[in-house]
């Protein structure tokens, strides 16, 4: 169902919503959500619409076309981030010190 509702709305979206996996609780054991999202080597220029997965705990999306990780900072459980082999020229500030300050991202790979 939900491929069938991006589909319509923009390649990005249908791209996210083929990325994600893992089903498990939040963070915060409230609820389920997708924790892990995979987009690799395709290209996917804007994490604009990885922003609204808010609980997600892993990102791995090396080898794409992104310049800027600005819209992760709505990932307040953000613990792998991969955005190896991209076209990053910004990554953010408020994002940097966001994830400096929780020190929940254990690994950054760029």
């Amino acid at each position: 169902m939900l491929l069938l509702i991006c589909a319509w709305l923009a390649p990005t979206c249908l791209q996210v919503a083929q990325g994600l996996s893992h089903l498990g609780a939040t963070a915060a054991g409230a609820r389920p959500a997708f924790l892990r999202l995979e987009i690799r080597n395709t290209s996917l220029a804007s994490p604009d619409a990885i922003s609204h997965c808010v609980h997600l705990q892993e990102v791995v999306l090396p080898d794409n076309s992104l310049t800027t990780l600005r819209q992760l900072g709505q990932l307040k459980d953000l613990t792998i981030l991969d955005v190896s082999n991209n076209k990053l020229t910004q990554v953010g500030k408020q994002w940097l010190l966001h994830q400096q300050h929780v020190m929940r991202t254990t690994c950054i790979t760029l």
